[in-house]
């Protein structure tokens, strides 16, 4: 299938990145590889204080990044998913990337393949740790 824009990864960054292409009207998907969004601070200590560093950035979109406990901050971005219809898709781990712009090859661990013109990775790791092949980004 073929989007104006993919983005890779349901954390902040992503969930932001989604939230302004969905503003925006953009044909987009946000793919997460695991089964819930924000899975770095999912695995936090429980009422963990999660900070919404650095303040001097500025927001573009309206997806809420304040900071507070694990739980309000997960369920307030959830919260914002739901409101906004985030197009997200669980369990989609991608496991190669290829082409340049304006045309980005995904393929997915089940096979599918995804295109799309432009794309935000934000997985939070570095891409190294991943077995990706990344070309001509």
């Amino acid at each position: 299938m073929n989007y104006e824009l993919l983005i890779v990864g349901g954390g902040p960054a992503g969930l932001s990145a989604a939230a302004r292409a969905g503003e925006l009207g953009l044909s987009y998907l946000l793919l997460e590889s695991t089964s819930t969004l924000a899975n770095t601070i999912q695995r936090y200590q429980k009422g963990k204080h999660v900070m919404a560093e650095p303040a001097v950035v500025p927001l573009r979109s309206d997806l809420d990044f304040a900071a507070g406990t694990r739980e309000a901050v997960l369920d307030s971005w959830q919260q914002g998913l739901n409101t906004r219809n985030i197009k997200i898709r669980y369990g989609a781990e991608v496991v190669s990337i290829t082409g340049s712009r304006p045309e980005f090859e995904l393929s997915l661990s089940d096979g599918e393949v995804l295109t799309s013109s432009t794309l935000v990775l934000s997985i939070g790791l570095p891409i190294g740790m991943n077995s990706w092949a990344v070309s001509s980004l």
